[in-house]
């Protein structure tokens, strides 16, 4: 297993009790897993993952830290390209702005650039 699998292991292993760990799970798991693209003007979050979990851990932070409600395991839509699985999150436009506002605080406090996170597939 590689370094960056075992670090995202490791961060789907529990769920941190304090909310600024929490943001700092959720942070770490979009810089690898996470792309954003705007389609129709409207921001949409793609998660780049082999690993379902993963996908699904995010959506718990998320959901337990900035109380946004979406059910992952009812409603996914997978892409694959080259081995990879995108599942695209149906989450309303105005909880990817407070979900995109609270990473950019995280990055803020920590100085860390989030590479790719706001990339193309």
């Amino acid at each position: 297993m590689s370094f960056s699998e075992e670090v995202k292991q490791e961060l789907i292993g529990k769920l941190p009790s304090s909310r600024h760990c929490q943001l700092s799970a959720a942070a770490a798991l979009l810089h690898h897993c996470g792309q954003v693209q705007e389609i129709e003007g409207e921001p949409v979050l793609y998660l780049r993952t082999d690993r379902r979990e993963q996908a699904q851990k995010l959506f718990t932070i998320l959901r337990k830290t900035l109380r946004i409600e979406r059910d992952f395991s009812r409603e996914e839509e997978k892409l694959r390209v080259r081995g990879r699985i995108y599942f695209r999150a149906g989450i309303a436009s105005q909880d990817m702005r407070r979900i995109l506002t609270a990473v950019e605080e995280t990055r803020d406090s920590t100085g860390a650039e989030p590479a790719g996170f706001n990339g193309k597939i």
